[in-house]
């Protein structure tokens, strides 16, 4: 069940108190980390990040780490900067060898596959997964570098 007062985890140790019960909405936490939270439930958050803030952040920060999740016939098209790639299928074979030191950003075309995939590697322990809000398209729609794959 929902409810009582819940905390982000957030990068550097900080955090930011949600209201009671489900709480959706952007929250800005510095000047470079404003994350969405699509949904508040038990100790459940999914934590998201737009594609304007993710860019921000990647010119500043080095230890981000992303993982692109579609599959291969979508990656040929292009991908984002020094992106891992990993089907989603994959995901319960080798999450094993996933970054537990560092953010994991996940995507895939539109935000929805990568969103359950941080769901799921949340319900697996994994506090350092945040969803790419609109996923590559978004990316892209705000003219953002994508490379080639490979």
């Amino acid at each position: 069940a929902c409810g009582g007062n819940k905390t982000m985890g957030l990068p550097k140790g900080r955090s930011v108190a949600l209201p009671f019960g489900r709480q959706r909405g952007l929250y800005l936490v510095d000047d470079l980390t404003l994350i969405y939270i699509f949904a508040v439930c038990g100790e459940t958050v999914v934590k998201e990040i737009e594609s304007v803030e993710l860019e921000k952040r990647l010119a500043v920060e080095e230890g981000l780490y992303l993982l692109d999740i579609r599959s291969e016939a979508e990656v040929v098209h292009g991908m984002l900067p020094n992106s891992a790639h990993l089907p989603m299928h994959l995901i319960p074979l080798r999450m094993n060898e996933f970054p537990k030191d560092r953010e994991i950003v996940l995507y895939c075309r539109s935000g929805a596959r990568s969103y359950h995939a941080c769901m799921y590697l949340m319900q697996q322990g994994f506090n350092n997964v945040i969803n790419l809000k609109g996923g590559i398209i978004d990316w892209a729609r705000n003219r953002f570098e994508i490379v080639a794959y490979g």
